[in-house]
């Protein structure tokens, strides 16, 4: 009794904490996912978590090709082991950083267009793969059971096991029978020929979608695919491929002509600096003509005041004299 004792209580001891990490790792993930990987942190310091190392930010910014819903799990492709977190996704875009044109977002982007580039060269390789098992499966099928290949085969075998049964003294039946065994050969090689040519230009050809990679070889089978997941996760990727492409060839447009502005402005400045200097250069050289004439007017101004002083000085003298000559007289 006291062994059996020991024995259930062995039983019911827990299990060490090597044997309880898995366990416990996989319940911090779901608290990541659902509260955040800094929810036992305080309010003020929660602000910006969508930048920690654990946050998917391909998942912050609208799609991670990577999760479950997507290619995550499928054609040996891993599941993103990110945080993907709605409330946090809201909280990112209510915040200056959720800016669509802002800096984040960009670097966000830029990693999401590597990531997408990543899954579309995978799928370009499964395609390469896919398309020759195909074709060869169809060459499988069409390479089947043929009686008459079959009997013409058998038929030319058996010649030349009677050549080769005979004794060297019937050397000419013997050599009759390997003449009809070699022209049945070539007759039995000429007729597969032209049934695998016949089979080659009917049957199906394999093709592999252009969004998924699987291969198909009837129209059956393309509509049928069309309605998988994995074709679905492809199409959707592509389909934010082509919206981040056209929305980084949108901001170097608008970069580019935002970049032609300024220098039309610049230009624009130069010129009118230039046509002020020129201007002041014309106002200098009218204003120096002005004061060479002002001073040239001054200068016969002078002239003609010291001329009429020295014609008042002489009629003076010559008044004197005569008042002169008049007394003596």
């Amino acid at each position: 009794h006291i062994l059996l004792s020991r024995n259930s209580w062995k039983k019911q001891r827990p299990l060490p904490l090597s044997g309880r990490l898995p366990t416990m790792n996989k319940a911090k993930a779901m608290l990541d996912a659902l509260m955040g990987p800094n929810r036992d942190n305080a309010a003020t310091d929660r602000r910006d978590e969508w930048k920690d190392a654990k946050v998917c930010k391909r998942f912050l910014i609208g799609f991670c090709p990577y999760d479950k819903s997507v290619l995550g799990g499928r054609r040996s492709m891993e599941v993103c082991s990110g945080i993907h977190n709605e409330m946090l996704r809201e909280a990112f875009k209510d915040h200056e950083d959720g800016d669509p044109n802002g800096r984040f977002v960009r670097q966000c982007e830029e990693k999401l267009i590597k990531d997408l580039s990543e899954a579309i060269s995978k799928k370009d390789a499964y395609a390469k793969e896919q398309l020759a098992i195909k074709g060869a499966e169809l060459k499988i099928r069409r390479s089947g059971p043929n009686k008459e290949i079959g009997r013409m085969k058998r038929e030319a075998m058996e010649l030349k096991e009677k050549a080769d049964a005979l004794e060297d003294a019937d050397a000419t039946q013997k050599e009759q029978l390997l003449k009809q065994h070699e022209l049945a050969l070539k007759e039995y090689e000429d007729y597969v020929k032209e049934v695998e040519k016949k089979e080659e230009e009917n049957a199906p050809k394999a093709s592999s979608c252009k969004v998924c990679g699987t291969a198909y070889a009837t129209d059956d089978e393309y509509k049928a695919h069309l309605e998988r997941k994995m074709h679905v996760a492809y199409a959707a990727v592509h389909a934010k491929a082509d919206e981040l492409k056209a929305k980084e060839e949108e901001r170097e447009k608008s970069a580019a002509t935002e970049t032609e502005e300024k220098k039309s402005d610049r230009e624009k400045k130069s010129s009118r600096k230039k046509d002020g200097s020129a201007d002041d250069d014309d106002k200098k050289v009218k204003g120096s003509k002005r004061s060479r004439s002002r001073s040239e007017r001054k200068k016969g101004r002078d002239r003609s005041k010291s001329k009429g002083r020295r014609r008042s000085r002489s009629r003076s003298r010559s008044r004197r004299r005569d008042r002169d000559r008049g007394r003596r007289r």
